[in-house]
């Protein structure tokens, strides 16, 4: 749950609850996908994620079709797209500044 989640919170018990958070190491993600995906799949990918980052992980999971295919994490102040609309973005911006 996000303090914007919780809108009966004081800024007060937002506040703790955010520190809270920091000094136990959990970090934030935000997972967004072309489709949804299943419980089992979305506890694979934060566990995933808590390898990689080396930390406590709380997911909120979005479904986007735009995206097309892939997956868009927002994990703290990183972001890492590997969707298939952004790919085709860098595609098509590849193709145009080719000779």
């Amino acid at each position: 749950m996000t303090c914007s989640e919780a809108r009966q919170w004081s800024a007060k018990s937002c506040s703790k609850f955010l520190h809270r958070e920091q000094r136990e190491g959990i970090v934030r993600a935000r997972v967004t996908t072309a489709v949804a995906i299943d419980d089992p799949r979305r506890a694979d990918v934060v566990r995933r994620l808590e390898r990689s980052s080396g930390k406590k992980v709380r997911a909120t999971f979005a479904v986007d079709p735009s995206l097309i295919g892939g997956t868009r994490v927002q994990l703290g102040d990183r972001l890492v797209d590997t969707s298939l609309a952004t790919q085709l973005q860098e595609l098509k911006r590849s193709l145009a500044g080719a000779p």
